[in-house]
């Protein structure tokens, strides 16, 4: 019993500090010149969504993990649509390539 209680503790604490950093280093790349404001912003964030994984029922959480997907969907395929311009000149740029 010890040595399970012992191993989920320790992957719970990696788990935390990879997406962490996996986070962070997101901010990082897509914040220009506001770089303390952004990582302060996530850190706040990021507090507060760990404290909600804690303490909310498994229910609620998991309803908001979904809620989250679903977000998550409708945001790449408004990007996958706003792109489908640039998506096509590439694919006729490479087809005349190809086709030499």
């Amino acid at each position: 019993k010890i040595i399970g209680s012992l191993f989920l503790f320790v992957f719970s604490l990696a788990t935390i500090i990879g997406s962490f950093y996996s986070g962070e280093t997101n901010i990082l790349f897509f914040s220009n010149k506001k770089v303390k404001r952004s990582k302060n912003i996530y850190r706040i964030l990021f507090i507060i969504c760990l404290f909600i994984g804690v303490f909310f029922k498994e229910n609620k959480l998991w309803d908001l993990v979904d809620y989250g997907i679903v977000l998550l969907g409708f945001i790449n395929v408004f990007v996958l649509i706003s792109m489908r311009k640039d998506f096509e000149k590439i694919v006729k740029e490479n087809e005349k390539f190809s086709k030499v």
